[in-house]
């Protein structure tokens, strides 16, 4: 049987349907392959066994596997989808805090599959085991990567609709914008789980003679859209912020006012959902006394002898010296 020619059967054997065995025969593999179903068939009816799967079906009146009842259950269309972590899938549907809050999460952290499937996977289980609670998905706090990070999945048509309207897409890193129609009264519980996400929260004292720690909030994010709406929100609501970076933009803030302002935007209640290692440094720093900003008014002296008075730059007692 030469190479393009026509089989018994009408197969034509030509390239991978060829087979040329060690002695140098060709032969088709398509017959080869019936053949073996049929020696197959008929051994397994000599011995009275049923085949299964692809190699013959399964009689009349015999049991059947599980799965092949699932399937043909499917066929007919009296199956629905199981879900093994179960999750309130209306919680995205009215806005509120909390639901905010999750956003700016998923918005950092999250990542929308094709199946209507949204992933957030974090280094802190603090923060994926109180998106459990909130979407009252109890036990769906999974580890991923050999132990290294936590996960946490919940699929829905409905959600997943929902959260493509305000602005949600699959590969969002770097075209990911501010979520569409989200009202004023939440964007700051928003930015909190943004910060809660892809911020950064340092507590430093680098400088020589520094005597109190320096508080730094940045954002850090690699969609231009992203940083620039939270420096627009920034300076919306008088805090001073700083853009820098190229392909991960970061978005800093460092002024004294500006933070503590951030600090009750973030923050209106103790209770609000947060991650708690980045609260307890901003806690700290606003828990240590400083210095009033600026150089210290200048305080009338007399001199010693005669002579015109003068003004020496001393320090008063109003809570502003070192």
């Amino acid at each position: 049987m030469s190479v393009g020619r026509i089989c018994r059967r009408g197969h034509v054997v030509t390239g991978d349907n060829e087979y040329i065995s060690p002695t140098g025969k060709s032969d088709c593999r398509q017959c080869m392959s019936i053949r073996a179903r049929t020696h197959r068939a008929k051994r397994a009816e000599e011995e009275g066994r049923i085949l299964r799967g692809p190699h013959g079906k399964i009689a009349d009146g015999q049991p059947k596997s599980q799965r092949t009842q699932f399937r043909e259950r499917a066929r007919r269309g009296e199956t629905k989808p199981l879900f093994r972590y179960p999750w309130n899938d209306r919680f995205f549907d009215a806005w509120s805090n909390d639901m905010a809050w999750v956003l700016g999460i998923i918005w950092t952290d999250g990542y929308l599959y094709r199946g209507n499937t949204v992933e957030v996977c974090s280094k802190d289980r603090e923060l994926v085991q109180t998106i459990s609670e909130l979407i009252d998905q109890p036990g769906g706090v999974r580890t991923k990567n050999a132990g290294q990070h936590w996960r946490i999945c919940f699929s829905s048509p409905h959600a997943a609709e929902r959260l493509r309207q305000i602005g949600l897409v699959t590969a969002k890193s770097f075209v990911i914008d501010w979520p569409v129609g989200i009202p004023p009264e939440y964007e700051a519980a928003f930015v909190r789980g943004l910060l809660d996400g892809d911020g950064t929260v340092s507590l430093t004292q680098s400088r020589r003679g520094q005597q109190r720690p320096d508080l730094r909030i940045e954002l850090n994010s690699a969609s231009e859209a992203l940083a620039g709406a939270f420096h627009g929100w920034c300076a919306a609501h008088g805090l001073v912020s700083h853009v820098r970076g190229r392909k991960v933009y970061k978005v800093g803030i460092l002024q004294q006012a500006s933070l503590k302002k951030l600090y009750t935007l973030l923050y209106p209640s103790p209770d609000v959902p947060h991650l708690t290692r980045k609260h307890v440094l901003f806690e700290t720093w606003l828990s240590i006394p400083r210095a009033r900003a600026g150089r210290p008014a200048a305080v009338r002296s007399e001199p010693e002898s005669g002579g015109t008075s003068g003004y020496l730059n001393q320090a008063v007692s109003d809570g502003r010296s070192e």
